[in-house]
């Protein structure tokens, strides 16, 4: 907490008082979400390599898209051959020390054929709890944020 705090009186040093009262105000406050979330895209690595793997990292939303539900995130993994399953979910994890850090906190992986035995409507993610990376399962009929979930090709 005291980290954020000295970053926010760097930021207001750095900004001045007037530009930070505009980036702060009530009003502004979804634009300057928008501004994140385009600088987060922009930022998230398009590849990368875990081990010897080579993954390519796929959203499944389309423009302008925010929440869908994972029945239409299923087919448009499949449609672009992201639908990886147990296989790679657990290798992910094995060498989650390849993931690059910068993707800590700004993405969830989904294992689109990495179902509950039990409930076939439950997938597989990982994602950064932290400390590391670790998977959960999730129900396909919530809804799925298409910023932050992403899918995975494998390239080799």
């Amino acid at each position: 907490m005291f980290k954020r705090l000295q970053a926010i009186v760097c930021l207001w040093k750095q900004l001045g008082e007037e530009r930070f009262s505009v980036l702060v105000s009530l009003e502004n406050r979804s634009k300057v979400k928008e501004f994140c979330d385009q600088i987060l895209k922009e930022t998230l690595t398009p590849t990368m390599t875990v081990g010897d793997r080579t993954y390519k990292i796929l959203s499944f939303s389309r423009k302008d898209e925010g929440s869908m539900n994972g029945y239409t995130m299923v087919e448009r993994a499949k449609e672009m051959s992201a639908h990886l399953g147990k296989d790679d979910g657990e290798y992910l994890l094995e060498h989650q020390l390849d993931i690059p850090v910068a993707l800590r906190r700004n993405v969830i992986f989904v294992f689109t054929d990495w179902r509950c035995s039990s409930d076939s409507d439950l997938v597989q993610c990982v994602w950064w709890n932290g400390n590391s990376w670790k998977c959960y399962w999730y129900r396909l009929d919530c809804l799925w944020n298409g910023f932050f979930v992403r899918v995975l090709r494998r390239l080799n």
